[in-house]
């Protein structure tokens, strides 16, 4: 009885480390997307304050619509914002998923530890 509810312990917890470590990716991986987001709405920005008086264009589906600079400026600055607090929440998200990963090896580590010296005891 021992054995069987230690192995089912070790399937539920392998489990769970399965799934921890694919949400972590997923956090990662949407993090890095959001850094590369910020980096090109800030290289845009950089472009777009160089230019002086020239049209500028903001794209909307398939078509391009003129809009004046500082608004197109301020969608930008806004949208930086809002990725900047995704960021923040990605960052913190995914130090607590490191973390559950580091405790569901450790949980793992401790039944298999447990079911080999039952094992040993058994031999004996």
């Amino acid at each position: 009885i021992f054995v069987c509810n230690m192995a089912q312990s070790l399937v539920e917890l392998q489990q769970k480390l399965t799934e921890s470590n694919r949400a972590y990716q997923q956090t990662v991986g949407l993090k890095r997307l959001n850094e590369e987001e910020k980096e090109k709405g800030r290289r845009t920005i950089h472009e777009l304050e160089s230019l002086s008086d020239a049209p500028a264009y903001r794209a909307c589906g398939r078509m391009f619509i003129r809009e004046p600079l500082p608004d197109l400026l301020s969608t930008l600055h806004t949208m930086m914002t809002k990725v900047d607090e995704q960021i923040t929440a990605l960052d913190k998200k995914s130090q607590y998923l490191s973390k559950q990963v580091k405790q569901d090896e450790d949980n793992l580590n401790e039944v298999v530890r447990v079911i080999m010296q039952q094992q040993q005891k058994g031999k004996q």
